[in-house]
């Protein structure tokens, strides 16, 4: 679930990165197509429908979708965890190298063609299919054609955008050196009552002992809460990790006091770090 979107205005991955202070992740997104889908053809089959359609009842021509556009696109997508060491190391460096991301991943548009009904490109035209099938109107309204074609291609590049973050973030979960996720309550219901009991997991993959274990509810206009874990508790985890005996699964662990959560959206941080300066930050909003 995704609590906050901000989009950056950068022409370089390093741009993006100087301006992505005070966020959890951040996503590069590259799209390559063509400059206009003007490259269409005509479908045997759907014409002839379209052709028995508009001698026998006209109307019905309208509905069948004869004109198919070409719309090759392709979309390359990276990742990169803003709170690793190795970023805030290039941060307090003054950036200038180029800083490798996590993950990448690149697909083309599933939508390599897009097959248009008459209405699609022509919705002012309607008159002339009276003289002539919709088919022989081409390309049709500018405006109309060009919002329907990208309106497709934009919803099946988003689609795999949606699923390919979620793959991405969730594998890179098991693997980083340091992990946290939130485990209960749900945060697709809404909370009911005044509070909530927080459970995680976390994972130390590495053994190093763990300095803190922070955690900090915002909800303007009220005021911020905020938590720490005992030197006690750490140790008792540090103590949970190293008996588990697979080190990349998460251990389980409930916040000790139940965190208030105002009318409205509570956005909660939770924060974690080690000895060696390793840490993990990540965010999660609930609604009352």
């Amino acid at each position: 679930m995704v609590s906050h979107v901000e989009v950056l205005h950068a022409q370089t991955r390093n741009e993006a990165l100087a301006q992505s202070r005070g966020l959890d992740t951040l996503l590069a997104i590259g799209v390559e197509t063509t400059s206009a889908y003007s490259d269409y053809s005509r479908s045997a089959a759907w014409g002839s429908l379209e052709i028995f359609a508009f001698f026998f009842g006209n109307f019905g021509a309208w509905f069948v979708p004869t004109v198919s556009y070409e719309t090759p696109s392709r979309l390359v997508l990276e990742g990169v965890d803003l709170h690793q060491t190795r970023v805030r190391q290039w941060h307090a460096q003054g950036g200038g190298t180029d800083l490798p991301f996590d993950w990448s991943a690149e697909f083309e548009s599933t939508a390599q063609s897009t097959s248009l009904w008459g209405r699609s490109r022509n919705p002012r035209h309607y008159l002339l299919t009276i003289l002539a099938p919709p088919m022989l109107i081409v390309p049709g309204e500018e405006k109309q054609l060009s919002a329907t074609l990208t309106h497709g291609v934009t919803n099946d590049l988003t689609h795999e955008i949606r699923s390919t973050v979620r793959e991405r973030l969730i594998a890179r979960e098991w693997v980083r050196p340091l992990s946290v996720v939130f485990l209960a309550p749900d945060p697709n219901t809404v909370v009911t009552g005044d509070s909530i009991s927080l459970e995680l997991g976390l994972a130390n993959r590495e053994g190093q002992p763990l300095r803190a274990l922070e955690l900090v509810r915002l909800s303007p206009p009220t005021n911020e809460y905020r938590w720490s874990a005992s030197r006690e508790s750490l140790q008792q985890l540090d103590q949970a990790i190293e008996m588990n005996a697979n080190p990349s699964d998460f251990i389980y662990f409930t916040v000790e006091q139940s965190v208030p959560v105002a009318p409205g959206g509570n956005l909660i941080k939770v924060r974690v770090s080690r000895d060696d300066g390793e840490q993990v930050v990540r965010t999660m909003l609930y609604i009352r």
